[in-house]
Parts: C-alpha cells; structure tokens; sequence
C-alpha cells in the first residue's frame, strides 16, 4: 500500500510564511540603510535600530494577551511597523543631539531633549494606534479578518513610543557626543539636505505667491477623486497562486456514478497533460453521482515559467472539449471568505410557477453566455430529469392485499438503494443497502417484473407503467 496526501494547503501557507519572514529581514535592512544614509553616523543609527527589536517583542506580549497566532496577517502587521516604530526614537536623538551641539553634556541633553520631545512622541503613538486599532473594532468580514493585523500594529507603535522614552535617551546619554556628525557621511547628508531645503524653499516660496495655481491644482484633484475611484476595479483580495488549480464537474441529472467517473478520467488526463502539474487528484460523486472534484497540484513557483492563473485558464478552454459534463476551473481564494461555489452567483425568487422562473433564468443564463465576460454560466433549477410514471392497479392490489405503502417502499428500496439494515462481521458493522442488478434498472419497463410480498399467492403482477 503506498499512502499520500494529494490534496493540502500546507504547502502555500508554508511558502508564505517564509516569505513574509525575508520581507521582515529586508526591511530591516532598507530602513538601516535609509536611517544611516539622514543621519549619517553609525552610533546615531544604532539607537533607533534597537527600537524594532524591542517593539516587535513588545507587539508579541500584546498578541500573546489577546490570544493571537503567527500568521501571515501579525507578520505582515510586523513588517509595516518596522517602518513606523523607527521614527518616535529618531525624533529623540535630532532632539537630543540639538542640545549636545548647544554645549549641554549628553546626560544633561538627553533628560532635556526627552522631556521637551515626550509630548509630540506621545502624540505621534497614539495617533499611530488610533488610526489602525478602528480596523480592529469593526464587524462583519473585515473585522475578523484584520482583527489581528489592526491590534498587533497597534501594540507595536505604543511599545516604540515607550521605547523611545525611555530607552532611546539612555542610549543617547552613551553614544552621543559633539563629534558624532563629523564623519564623513554626516557631513554629506548635511549638504545634501541644505540643498533639499533650497529647492523646498523656493517650490514653497512660488506657491505662495500663486496661490491661484495651488487652489487651481487641489480642485483638480478633489473633481478627479470620484471618476478614479469609480473606475478602480473591486475584490474583497487578488488571487494568489497557491500552487494548485482545482476543478468540478458537473453531469446531467440522469448521470449515474459510472458517467461520472467515466469523464472524471478524461478531466484527470487533462490535469497531467501540462508540464507544471506536479500530481493530480479526482474524486467522484462528491456531492452527488453527477459531480466530480479533482484538482492539478503544480510545481513550485521557481520551477515553472507560467502562473497558476495562465494554467487555470488553459485548463479552461480545454476542458470545453470534454462533452457530456460541464467543467469549471478555480483556485482557492486568498482569504477565507468565499461562501462556496462560483465566484457570481444569483438568486431568483418570484411569486408565479417554476415554469416562469426557469424562462428569466434561461434569459439571464442567454445574456451571460452573450457578454463574454464568463467562461460557465449553470443554474441549480433543471427540467430535465429523466421520470417514470407507475400506475397500479389498486383494486388488484386491495384484492392481494397490497398497500400502497408497500409498493412505494419496494420500488425505493430496489430503484433507490435506500438502507435497510446493518449486520455485523469481524466486529465492524456494515450497512445493508439492496439494490437491483444495473441490468434490471436500465428503463422503466423492467419495474413490472418486480416481485412483491403478497398477502395470497396469485401470479399475477399489481403494477404496470404508463
């Protein structure tokens, strides 16, 4: 026996995580690099560096509170707030270092920098927390799914302002002195940002002077706002690729289990088919004789040239030449909050018969095929199941004693496989579900030569078929 799991989404979340963590280490490295590069003195980088460690450990307190996990939303919050909790120490050492070049020593500079800084840091956390902890606090959809990012961020920014006033200026009383921005560097950035400061000064200068073309250019802005958000396209999350493409499909209601599989093989073949599939799955009857799930397991994201989306779409047009079931391709959604089946869907409820709620349905099916803009267009409401009318005699049956209950529990117990009783073998129990040879279930002309439990013996037959 050889066992394998050929279905999960371990693989992805895995993959994610790893790249979430490479994310984390490079942006801890852009944002060092971009410290060093305004402050220019690798003492004065290393006070606000400390910060990132001690805030990211601070946020992990808060989630270990709140009883929250590692998982792609905390570790994305985690590398936005590398960026964010930099700035409060920042803020403390320009201060501190102010004062430094005033003359004071750095103890004296950095008790009196950090008292006059502690208002605007202050400040600046709590507006920080104020601005994503509302995500946090909101309902539905997307307050379960950023409940975690929202509040993890949140902790984060609180735990650098806290840092920034008391550590920061601890450190600053060690590291700083006078000749800290002599270096080099220092000196660049300085001349650097005097021309910067220039340039700003003479930009600021003429549009104060213009103040017509400034209002001119914010109301241009401001009457834009409405066509480009109009014209921004909307989903709840893009589609990522996960690696795997999935696929349903669908027989006619008259399908048994063996149509099913028969084409299900076909859907399979077409699976390995492309060079990216690594291994296929299907399984028949999942939801019924007529629907089969199978699904193509591509290779890793570096040992293929195409997406999983260009894959899907060329399992799409492909599967169109499969006849006899409909087929649709789909990839798992990126958050979990699709409800199931087909991206569109559509409910129709009316007053009047199911006749006249299958003709606007098959306008509107009509209409969808006619756009373009779908490649499957189904429906749940279908008329064409395959009905067999009995008639039976039921003065022949009252003469044998025959209910009309008995009859009806025969013809479901032979016809439907229905399940009858269970017995015991080996100490496991199995469930009995009789059933007609498939040979005596082709059509309904074989159900006149059903037996039944008569009350007197008689040869002849209570049923017979219209």
């Amino acid at each position: 026996m050889k066992a394998s799991i050929p279905f999960e989404v371990a693989r992805f979340i895995s993959a994610s995580i790893d790249e979430v963590m490479h994310t984390l280490a490079e942006a801890v490295l852009i944002v060092t690099v971009v410290i060093y590069l305004f402050l220019g003195s690798s003492r004065s980088v290393l006070i606000p560096l400390v910060t990132i460690p001690m805030s990211l450990v601070g946020s992990a307190v808060f989630m270990g509170m709140l009883g929250f996990s590692l998982n792609l939303l905390t570790l994305l919050a985690m590398v936005l707030a590398i960026g964010l909790v930099v700035d409060d120490a920042i803020v403390v050492v320009e201060n501190v270092h102010r004062h430094i070049e005033e003359g004071k020593t750095p103890l004296e500079a950095a008790i009196v920098g950090a008292r006059e800084i502690s208002g605007p840091v202050i400040a600046m956390s709590i507006t920080l927390a104020a601005v994503y902890a509302p995500i946090g606090l909101m309902g539905g959809l997307t307050g379960a799914l950023f409940k975690e990012f929202a509040f993890t961020l949140a902790g984060a920014v609180i735990v650098s302002g806290v840092v920034a006033l008391t550590l920061s200026p601890v450190m600053c009383s060690f590291l700083l002195n006078d000749r800290v921005k002599d270096t080099r560097m220092a000196r660049y950035a300085e001349r650097t940002f005097k021309k910067l400061g220039g340039c700003y000064g003479r930009l600021l200068r003429f549009s104060l002077e213009r103040r017509w073309f400034s209002l001119l250019v914010a109301l241009g802005v401001f009457l834009s706002l409405p066509f480009l958000y109009m014209g921004a396209k909307r989903e709840l999350a893009p589609v990522e690729d996960q690696s795997q493409v999935l696929a349903v499909t669908k027989a006619p209601q008259y399908a048994n289990i063996d149509y099913t599989e028969t084409y299900s093989r076909k859907l399979d073949r077409l699976f390995a088919s492309f060079p990216e599939t690594d291994n296929t799955w299907v399984v028949s009857g999942t939801d019924g004789p007529q629907v089969a799930f199978g699904g193509a397991n591509l290779r890793d994201w570096n040992q293929r040239l195409r997406s999983a989306n260009e894959v899907q779409q060329e399992i799409q047009k492909k599967a169109r030449n499969i006849e006899g079931v409909s087929t649709f391709a789909f990839q798992l959604p990126s958050l979990p909050g699709s409800t199931g089946g087909l991206p569109v869907q559509m409910a129709i409820q009316s007053s009047q018969n199911y006749h006249s709620v299958h003709l606007a349905m098959e306008k509107i099916k009509k209409s969808a095929r006619d756009s373009g803009l779908f490649s499957v267009v189904d429906s749940d409401l279908d008329f064409n199941s395959p009905l067999v009318n009995v008639h039976v005699n039921r003065s022949k049956a009252n003469d044998l004693g025959i209910s009309m209950q008995e009859i009806g529990e025969s013809l479901a117990v032979l016809v439907g496989e229905n399940f009858v009783n269970r017995f015991a073998l080996d100490g496991r129990s199995y469930d009995v579900i009789p059933q007609l040879p498939r040979s005596e279930r082709m059509s309904g002309d074989v159900l006149v030569g059903q037996y039944l439990r008569l009350a007197s013996r008689s040869p002849d037959t209570a049923l017979s078929i219209w």
